[in-house]
């Protein structure tokens, strides 16, 4: 068969080259059509747990990487052949291996840059810390100092914990769901991930309760695709193809994966934008030549006559970013390199100074390398932290690469002497003719460690001259001059950080006095000399010691060891290796006493596998016993660690969830473990379908005694198998019901969040020193096609639980302020329409930004859209909550208190927050003015709000009698069924004008005491 390989393998590349239509989007070298038609299959190493970047979920692979994969593959006709299920750290093993050929996306690291094939990056990932949501102690790394932080193995946050903050104790974890649930539990303090993973999480597992504590900008940021190492060319086809993808596309996978547009710009990273007479003239240009130096690295030099260097990876990036093949011409010294200039072989010159000594043919780009100077002296020299200190001294300089005439005018008590190379300028220190020599530092440390490493030495580092290096264009090129200063401006921060670690390692030694040293030295081998006689008199006394120890130690490790495994064998099953019944009923009063002190719930689930006796009947024991390992391994997945898991015999198994927030909770457990156990089990050669039904009681609901609470559960579990088995029961039939149709709201609302399935009516608020209605207060309502009207208050709390709240707030702000536009349009002028805004929306951040987004998208003014807040905000607003206020009152909005008097209002948050109204709540105002306590209570608020500084409106007025009430008190707002019910948009013109016809007939009131005016 080895003969016709040749044959086949210039047949795929006639194909290649045949069908252009695969590739005509993009130009490739021969060397990478023939790659393509050597390889037209990749391997692809898929991760399986960062969503939603890379991920499998369901058994299928996705995420923002598959559609990057699915993009590069409709560009180059290469196929990607994706493998998954293994860890990270297993899929750098096999790429470093070669068993797969390339990773989708990874960070940056110094190590992973020496060891793999980098694309440069295409997307940008905003990272923060994340922690226990209660926590308000960590606000920086540095509060984090001697403290834990959960990072999955493998990932390149530990590199850079380890090289940034050694004062942080690292925990590896198998998965980023692992580390989430470590801070969760309280076994680490903090996190690092994006956001969107994070919202994934939260909205996919159901995992809430990390809040993101501080953003954090490191190298890690900037995201690339990684290539094995001996396949160079797949890199720049990769890259190539990335190239290809536009700012729009980019925007649009992000989108789909992070939820909205505005998420998904944050991972854009920076582009070169070329003008049309720009990109006309790079594609015209065809091949541009590059003139570097062959010996300034680690800056720049040559390698195996390749150029190599810090510039040599800003060129590659210039050439991917104008997508234009550079070529170089190297020279020895700088009087070679303006030769070249000279006769113009050059179209770019890499490392300019911005002194006389250049060549007026050449327009210089902004700095793109800064260098400081340093000195290079014998080995006996002191250290010099100034050029001062060199006066009446020879000093070397290397023509072109310092600035000459700038050092002789600053310093002219030093004789400068100009060599071309720096080699020959070492060498002269090192032959006694010149003191030193000054250059670059980096420079100059690395021609030391290569060829002078015994006679010579780094003496000084002048950070105070500092000299920035430029790109040198030929200015007969304008169109090249403009687009490489946009390539370089273009460069990534992190990019830069990357290039510079790669490449500079400075050692740099200061002159110490070994005085102290010397002397500490002898009186330290004095007192050893002293004390050494005494050691050995006591050396074999020790010995004996440590060797009784050593044999007393073996003994309790043993009859530890048998202790444990008694222990285990009493409170574990021995088939599963779950806990059994007598390690339950421990664990369970120890979870009942736990949330007794803290006020949670527990839930009992009492499972019974359907159709178990029918495996054992058919297929033996054995196959029996493997299934019920294989069930016990599957539900183990699904719950959390702080859960407990129990097999109490047979087939029967019991799950506890401590610490759930309400009696609904375990529902959302209970469908995903028969969701889970619906699926086929392979035991040998059987596939086989089995179910489970499932009974959950509720301390302290149900019972706060643990036998009880299991039999309960028990006797719920029969009732799920007999309302047909595969389903789940509460204890309580009512609870049962409840969670059913909180489940199928949950549901529903999610689709209906997509097809903006809700509607906005609005209830007239009236200013009643005017009689006229002044603005409206936008009230959601929801009428589902199959589960008909749910009233705010049902739904409400659960888009709340399940962090939709937020999609659901932007709706009714985008809505608002559509209808302010229409209205304005009917001559139907309010002044404001007042909206609800949950606390939870506060908590998610960033809520004052998209306030001012959405209102000047709309051309509305911010004092016409007023914010009511509830009570409950007063009792969970934070630092970050109320800036969020502070910010919205800075833009204008007027911020309300809804419901006031109905919770707990602390005076010390009312003055200190910026408050502009309190609202009643109706309970006050509907038995007024019979009920002499309500008449005080609402008195006495308006008083209080007025002394204040705070306007205020009384909610639920339905009759005269409370209308005049609250003229006489000097009442600013009213609203209520007295002047109008909610109504729909359509409605709300014409029920304004016949509200302000009713008010007009208001006889005067002369106000008892004075009001706050609007």
């Amino acid at each position: 068969m080895k003969p016709l390989y040749p044959l086949l393998r210039t047949a795929a590349l006639f194909v290649v080259l045949a069908f252009p239509s695969i590739t005509a989007a993009i130009e490739f070298t021969p060397e990478e059509q023939a790659f393509i038609a050597e390889h037209p299959t990749v391997v692809v190493g898929g991760e399986i747990d960062w969503p939603p970047m890379d991920f499998v979920e369901d058994g299928i692979y996705k995420g923002a990487a598959k559609d990057y994969l699915d993009e590069i593959e409709a560009r180059t006709g290469v196929s990607m052949n994706i493998v998954t299920g293994y860890s990270w750290s297993e899929l750098m093993d096999l790429l470093r291996s070669k068993r797969i050929d390339m990773l989708p996306m990874m960070y940056w690291t110094e190590q992973r840059g020496r060891e793999f094939n980098l694309t440069n990056p295409f997307i940008t990932v905003r990272h923060y810390v994340f922690t226990h949501g209660k926590r308000k102690d960590i606000g920086s790394f540095e509060d984090l100092h001697g403290k834990t932080m959960a990072v999955p193995q493998g990932y390149a946050h530990i590199e850079y914990l380890a090289n940034n903050h050694p004062e942080i104790l690292v925990i590896e974890v198998p998965s980023i769901l692992d580390a989430m649930d470590q801070v969760l539990t309280g076994n680490a303090d903090a996190v690092i991930e994006n956001t969107a993973s994070m919202a994934y999480y939260a909205e996919n597992q159901s995992i809430y309760g990390l809040m993101p504590a501080f953003p954090v900008k490191f190298e890690v940021d900037n995201v690339h695709m990684a290539v094995r190492k001996d396949w160079p060319v797949l890199r720049d086809i990769l890259q190539k193809a990335l190239d290809e993808i536009s700012v729009e596309r980019t925007t649009e996978i992000m989108s789909r994966w992070t939820g909205n547009e505005a998420t998904a710009k944050t991972f854009l990273t920076a582009k070169a934008e070329f003008s049309d007479a720009e990109s006309a003239y790079l594609r015209d240009k065809g091949q541009l030549v590059a003139c570097v130096h062959a010996n300034r690295m680690p800056v720049e030099g040559l390698r195996n006559g390749n150029h190599t260097g810090m510039t040599a990876d800003y060129l590659r990036y210039v050439s991917d970013s104008m997508r234009v093949p550079i070529s170089t011409i190297a020279a020895a010294s700088w009087r070679d390199i303006r030769a070249n200039v000279a006769a113009g072989r050059c179209d770019l010159v890499t490392l300019v100074l911005d002194t006389a000594h250049h060549l007026p043919e050449l327009a210089l780009s902004e700095p793109f390398i800064s260098e400081e100077l340093g000195l290079a002296t014998i080995v006996s020299e002191g250290f010099y932290e100034n050029l001062g200190e060199l006066a009446e001294t020879r000093i070397g300089v290397v023509d072109g690469y310092a600035d000459i005439g700038r050092l002789r005018l600053n310093y002219p008590a030093i004789e400068f002497v100009e060599y071309s190379a720096i080699s020959d300028a070492l060498h002269d220190v090192a032959d006694g003719q010149i003191f030193g020599v000054v250059d670059h530092l980096h420079s100059l440390s690395y021609a030391i460690r290569r060829n002078f490493s015994d006679t010579l030495k780094v003496s000084g580092d002048f950070s105070d001259e500092p000299t920035g290096f430029n790109i040198g264009v030929d200015k007969q090129q304008p169109e090249l001059t403009s687009a490489v200063a946009k390539v370089l401006q273009s460069v990534p921060d992190a990019m830069k950080q990357n290039i510079h670690r790669k490449w500079v390692a400075v050692s740099i030694e200061k002159q110490t006095d070994y005085t102290l040293l010397i002397q500490s030295s002898v009186i330290g081998l004095i007192l050893l000399s002293l004390l050494y006689f005494r050691y050995r008199e006591v050396k074999q006394h020790r010995k004996e010691v440590q060797e009784k120890n050593n044999q007393l130690e073996r003994i309790n490790v043993k009859l530890e060891e048998q202790k444990h495994s008694a222990m285990h064998m009493a409170y574990h099953d021995q088939l599963t290796g779950l806990s059994n019944r007598a390690k339950l009923l421990l664990d369970l009063d120890h979870s009942l006493k736990l949330s007794h002190r803290t006020g949670g719930k527990v839930a009992v689930l009492f499972l019974d596998l359907d159709r178990f006796k029918h495996v054992n009947d058919s297929l033996g024991h054995d196959v029996g016993d493997k299934l019920l390992q294989l069930v016990a391994k599957r539900i183990s997945d699904l719950l959390r660690d702080t859960d407990m898991l129990c097999r109490i015999g047979g087939d029967e198994f019991i799950v506890v969830l401590e610490a759930i927030c309400d009696a609904y909770s375990p529902c959302v457990v209970a469908q995903r473990i028969i969701a889970e156990l619906q699926k086929p089990f392979q035991v040998g050669e059987h596939s086989i379908n089995i179910g489970t039904s499932i009974g959950i009681a509720v301390s302290p609901d149900d019972s706060d005694d643990i036998n009880s609470l299991i039999k309960y559960a028990d006797s719920a579990m029969y009732s799920a198998k007999d309302a047909g088995r595969n389903d789940y029961r509460y204890y309580h039939e009512e609870l049962s019901h409840k969670a059913t149709r909180r489940v199928s709201i949950e549901s529903a609302l999610r689709r209906s969040l997509k097809d903006q399935d809700f509607s906005l009516v609005f209830q007239p608020i009236i200013e009643l020193g005017k009689r006229q209605v002044v603005k409206a207060e936008a009230l959601i309502r929801w009428n589902h096609g199959r589960l008909g009207a749910i009233p705010p208050e049902e739904f409400i709390p659960i888009a709340e639980e399940f962090g939709l709240i937020v999609e659901l707030g932007e709706w009714v702000l985008r809505h608002a302020c559509e209808t302010l536009r229409r209205l304005a349009a009917k001559d139907c002028c309010l002044d404001a329409i007042a909206i609800n805004v949950s606390s939870v929306e506060f908590l998610k951040g960033n809520l004052a930004s998209r306030f001012e987004s959405i209102t000047r998208e709309y051309d509305v003014k911010s004092e016409q859209i007023e914010i009511e807040i509830t009570e409950r905000y007063m009792l969970e607003q934070d630092q970050q909550s109320e800036t969020e206020l502070q910010a919205l009152r800075q833009l204008g909005h007027t911020i309300s208190v809804d419901d006031f008097g109905t919770g707990y209002s602390s005076l010390s948050y009312m003055k200190r927050l910026p408050l502009n109204i309190i609202k009643i709540d109706r309970s006050f105002i509907q038995n007024i003015p019979h009920d002499q306590n309500d008449v005080e209570i609402s008195q006495a608020i308006i008083s209080l709000s007025h002394s204040l500084g705070y306007r205020v409106v009384a909610e639920g007025v339905e009759t005269a009698d409370q209308l005049e009430f609250l003229l006489q008190r000097a009442c600013n707002f009213a609203q209520g069924y007295y002047f109008s019910k909610p109504v729909s948009e359509l409605e709300l013109p014409e029920t304004v004008a016949r509200v302000n016809a009713m008010l007009k007939s208001v006889r005067p009131v002369v106000p008892r005491i004075r009001a706050i005016q609007s």
